[in-house]
This record gives C-alpha cells, structure tokens and sequence, in this order.
C-alpha cells in the first residue's frame, strides 16, 4: 500500500498507524486507503481511540465528512484540536 506522496506523510509505530496531510481530498484517499488495507488483511480499527487532529475550523469542518465513510452511523470519530500520542502533547 502506497501511501506516502507530496501531501501526505504516513507514520507507524506498532499497531499506532498515522498520517499527516494539508489538504481535505489527500485525508480521504489516505483515509479510504487504510480503511480498505486494514480490511484486506482483516485487521480492525478501534474506532473508539481514534481521532482526527484538524488545526483549522474550516478543515475540521470538512473533516466531519469522515463519518460519511460509514453508513450505519454508529462510527463517530473525534475531531480535536489537541492530542496526547504516544505521551507527546501536540497542538
């Protein structure tokens, strides 16, 4: 699975899989791309310690189109504005 690029930079540490991206459209073919690797090799996301970290209103916004990815809309991811991965704060 290819998914680093100009606008996306992927990163990993054990079952911790994360990538960055400014631009909304790269977030979704990055976000579809994992979704469809993790099925391929039938490994599950536990959606409830998922987030999305937006900077901005306007990409938090538009990142709420994630939970169109789920249709039975029991799915629902965080959008935040701060983190704590892996005991590193980040804003």
């Amino acid at each position: 699975m290819k998914l680093s690029n100009q606008q996306t930079f992927p990163y990993a540490c054990a079952d911790n899989w994360s990538f960055c991206t400014r631009e909304t459209k790269t977030f979704f073919v990055a976000f579809q791309k994992i979704l469809a690797f993790t099925s391929s090799v039938q490994i599950s996301i536990d959606f409830s310690k998922s987030w999305i970290w937006a900077t901005s209103k306007n990409l938090r916004q538009r990142c709420q189109l994630v939970e169109s990815f789920f249709h039975c809309g029991d799915i629902i991811i965080p959008i935040v504005t701060e983190v704590n991965d892996l005991a590193e704060q980040v804003q």
